[in-house]
């Protein structure tokens, strides 16, 4: 074996020597330095409507740092997930640069840099174990941090500027990896007892605090005792004493998954975010799994048509040929790997750990109306890298240095991340700006409905209505009649193209539409009313809006009714609405009771509601017309105007 101190003085070849050439020694900082460079165009996109608006631009809850922010971040959740970490993150950036898209991106990529390096960090110490030969351990762990770093498929993470829970769970998932592996290295060793288990467990807290999906780390370490650490032995009496040892030792990690996995899904169904069996079966949920797995694989083995929008949802039960050829694949894939288990563990060991991250995103537990997301193989696919690095440290160890096979494996180990390198800076441009998003997505998957909502949602905010009005209509003629929530609010934002383009008609047509699929489609009712209301068309108007009550719009569609019941001549009916909207404090309400009052030459009344609506609402526009009303309606004497005033200044504090 040539060793690192007589490298220098063999006869070995140029390659050999390159594996302990001094810059590969400081392998952090080429990592590091790589990862910088292929993802710093990043830097030049801007923030996208698809969430980076909802998480960041119109997040009042990162838009301040005092401790009621702070402390808000800690005790909330958002969209069903508890983030905290990642929400903190957020809103450091944004007092740092405000909207500036740069800032965001910088944090990110420097993240995926960093992450890159404890990839590396982690190679290293696996190779350790897994490799008897040393001689291209370094260059197998590079070639695995690069593998992670580079692939298009972490382009979703690093270039999104929301998806920032990715690089902060990644980092402290990594963290946390590092941090067991050093404590099993000095668990025997009285003499070198160290707190890396207390900071392992801290950094997986910490990650969990960022995304809860990596609350599955704690079985990776199970398999990591099993191979490559060999905390059991098998052959031995105490192998049972062992498994308990270890399960034991895990035991605050798996209580905390376990207790934040509840939490979650508690969220999430409280929240209508996740699925029930009755709405998503398991013969369903079992063929969605299988599938979005086969798209994974696909995607990381060859990543050439990669989609930003996630998949969406196809019926893929258990009884359809696509569902059993993949189960075919993956139970034949499974006895391969069992058969070549003692003879090649780290394929097996691999596939596990793949499987225990990326499992409880297949569909398992299924929320939103996703089929696979580029974003979630962030840190499922490490065990790959870490296997391809691996392998060709081992391959190039056992291959006589010089000869052509070496030469080629040595090339092809370099070429990959090359190429990978390419296609990810090409997909970093994908996510430049909102159109640009929106035109590949269509042209990667034309049939996806969502990849021409966000078109024409990109096209809508640009001003461009004739091509919005087309991306929407695309859409919709995928999917006519569904009732998911991307099939309505594209009726919607059709209806508002319309509307800004002046075809009102259009817009009602569209909106009926809506509301014919989904009576409860509250939001379009509300606008459908609206213009209804407009066009004159008061009773019509008045069944939309009465559909509302029980809604966000209670207040609002009470007094509308009120209008409408006005318009028809129906006092009665407009005082009853009306006062039901005072009762619950809207401003408008009681600012249009005091105009009927006036028309009815009663001001003294009016003055005395408003006198009431502004000591319940503080409105500013209420004080308007209070003091309209007595300055300007001759029925006041100076005294009454005089007493009137005074009345407004107690009830203002003096003011």
């Amino acid at each position: 074996m040539i060793s690192r101190k007589n490298v220098e003085s063999t006869s070995c070849s140029w390659l050999e020597k390159f594996a302990y050439f001094p810059p590969l020694r400081m392998g952090s900082m080429l990592v590091f330095a790589i990862s910088l460079v292929v993802f710093c165009p990043a830097l030049l996109n801007g923030l996208l409507l698809w969430d980076d608006g909802m998480f960041i631009l119109q997040n009042e809850s990162i838009h301040s740092l005092d401790w009621a922010h702070i402390e808000s971040l800690f005790m909330s959740t958002e969209v069903g997930a508890y983030t905290p970490i990642s929400r903190l993150s957020l809103a450091i950036d944004y007092m740092i640069w405000g909207s500036e898209p740069f800032g965001y991106h910088l944090t990110s990529v420097l993240l995926h840099a960093c992450n890159a390096v404890l990839v590396f960090g982690i190679a290293r110490l696996i190779l350790r174990k897994t490799l008897k030969d040393d001689r291209w351990r370094e260059w197998g762990a590079f070639i695995a941090a690069l593998l992670f770093a580079l692939h298009p498929l972490r382009v979703e993470s690093v270039a999104w500027a929301a998806e920032r829970r990715d690089m902060l769970s990644g980092f402290f998932s990594l963290f946390s990896v590092i941090a067991y592996i050093r404590h099993v290295d000095t668990a025997d060793d009285t003499r070198r007892k160290t707190p890396w288990y207390a900071v392992s467990f801290i950094a997986f807290v910490l990650a969990c605090f960022s995304k809860t999906i990596v609350v599955t780390l704690p079985v990776v370490f199970l398999v990591l005792d099993i191979y490559p650490f060999r905390r059991v032995n098998w052959k031995e009496r105490s192998a049972l004493r062992s498994i308990v040892e270890i399960l034991l030792e895990k035991a605050p990690f798996l209580f905390f998954s376990a207790a934040l996995g509840f939490f979650t899904m508690h969220v999430l169904v409280a929240e209508g975010r996740a699925f029930g069996a009755a709405d998503f079966g398991w013969s369903r949920r079992i063929g969605q799994s299988l599938v979005a797995n086969a798209i994974y694989l696909q995607n990381f083995v060859w990543p050439a048509h990669l989609n930003p929008i996630e998949k969406v949802l196809e019926i893929y039960e258990f009884w359809k040929p696509v569902v059993w050829w993949w189960l075919l694949f993956n139970a034949a894939l499974m006895v391969a790997l069992l058969f070549l288990a003692k003879r090649l563990p780290s394929l097996f060991v691999a596939w596990i750990c793949y499987l225990v991250i990326i499992t409880p995103l297949l569909g398992v537990a299924q929320s939103g109306y996703q089929l696979t997301a580029n974003r979630y193989t962030y840190l499922s696919m490490i065990s790959f890298a870490l296997l391809f690095g691996g392998g060709v440290a081992a391959v190039l160890s056992r291959l006589a240095p010089g000869g052509a096979l070496f030469r080629i494996v040595f090339l092809i180990s370099c070429g990959i991340p090359m190429l990978l390198a390419v296609k990810t800076v090409r997909q970093i441009g994908v996510w430049h700006d909102q159109e640009v998003f929106g035109r590949h997505a269509v042209s990667v998957a034309p049939g996806n409905p969502l990849a021409w909502v966000n078109l024409g949602e990109a096209f809508s905010e640009s001003h461009k209505l004739d091509e919005a009005i087309d991306a929407y209509r695309h859409a919709l003629a995928l999917c006519p009649y569904t009732r998911e929530p991307w099939n309505l609010n594209s009726r919607y934002n059709l209806a508002s193209s319309f509307l800004n383009l002046g075809q009102t008609n259009a817009a009602i047509v569209e909106l009926q539409r809506a509301v014919h699929i989904a009576p409860t489609y509250f939001q379009g009712q509300f606008m459908l009313a609206s213009l209804l209301y407009n066009k004159g068309e008061y009773r019509e108007a008045s069944r939309h809006y009465f559909l509302n009550l029980q809604e966000e719009y209670e207040t609002g569609c009470l007094v509308d009714l009120g209008l409408c019941a006005g318009k028809m001549k129906r006092s009665e009916m407009m005082m009853k609405y009306l006062g039901s909207a005072a009762e619950q404090n809207d401003p408008h309400a009681y600012m249009i009771l005091a105009d009927v009052f006036v028309a009815n030459g009663e001001p003294k009344q009016a003055t005395g509601l408003l006198l009431v609506g502004y000591r319940n609402t503080r409105s500013p526009e209420i004080r308007k017309q209070y003091l309209n009303l007595l300055h300007h309606d001759s029925k006041f004497s100076a005294d009454e105007k005089k007493k009137g005033i005074e009345a407004l200044r107690q009830i203002s504090g003096g003011t």
